[in-house]
């Protein structure tokens, strides 16, 4: 990160450490975050309390861990609202669901989609 100012680099440790939550991680604890991260613990401690004032993180203060926050589902949402992609596909979906007539012909179109759309969703949290 050399170069780059204070206010760039605070920003991109905060980044790295929303990405330390992942399917399967609930809540994670500062050690747990610096572990995962690579940050020094007293970073990781600065900036999940910026992140908790900006409630991009909640802290659960009996289990002493963090999860993230509804700023995240906010962005979340706001991706998903505004996505091209996911809008086209939302729409061809739909379209092809009306135009199936059996229950059948649906089971198998949902079964082939899964996949895809299982990759799609793992693609996206990665990139949160």
């Amino acid at each position: 990160m050399a170069g780059k100012s204070s206010a760039n680099r605070s920003l991109s440790r905060g980044m790295l450490i929303l990405r330390a939550f992942r399917p399967g991680s609930e809540a994670l604890g500062n050690g747990e975050i610096a572990e995962l991260t690579g940050l020094p613990r007293a970073t990781v401690s600065r900036l999940t309390q910026t992140l908790v004032d900006g409630c991009f993180l909640e802290h659960d203060r009996a289990r002493r861990a963090y999860r993230l926050g509804a700023a995240v589902l906010g962005l979340a949402f706001s991706m998903r609202n505004s996505s091209r992609v996911l809008h086209l596909a939302e729409n061809s979906v739909y379209a092809l669901n009306a135009s199936l007539t059996s229950e059948q012909a649906r089971e198998q179109i949902v079964a082939r989609l899964r996949k895809p759309l299982l990759d799609l969703a793992s693609a996206i949290a990665r990139a949160l």
